[in-house]
């Protein structure tokens, strides 16, 4: 006999609470989703005194290829970034609106 706290007892009975058992919840699965092409205005200046060819990307008709004239500038609606064989020669300027 004696206190079961300190380890005296010696016919003590333990009686053992059951363990509650998690109950299973259903998890959703995200089915991803394509995301929509969102395409912003650019502004795209030639600083040569030459032609020049640019390469962008249209949400409705995809890989588009633009020519500027010398020393002129165009705005076009692209999805990535603009591309040209001249680098060096143009200036791009992302505007602050979305293309529709």
């Amino acid at each position: 006999m004696g206190d079961s706290l300190t380890g005296a007892c010696l016919s003590c009975v333990v009686i053992e609470s059951p363990t509650p058992t998690p109950t299973p919840t259903p998890t959703m699965t995200v089915t991803p989703s394509a995301s929509p092409c969102v395409s912003y205005e650019y502004r795209v200046t030639n600083l040569s005194p030459g032609k020049i060819s640019i390469n962008y990307i249209s949400c409705s008709s995809g890989l588009q290829s633009q020519t500027i004239k010398p020393n002129s500038s165009i705005i076009v609606c692209s999805s990535g970034s603009i591309s040209t064989g001249n680098p060096q020669n143009i200036q791009v300027f992302q505007l602050p609106s979305v293309c529709v």
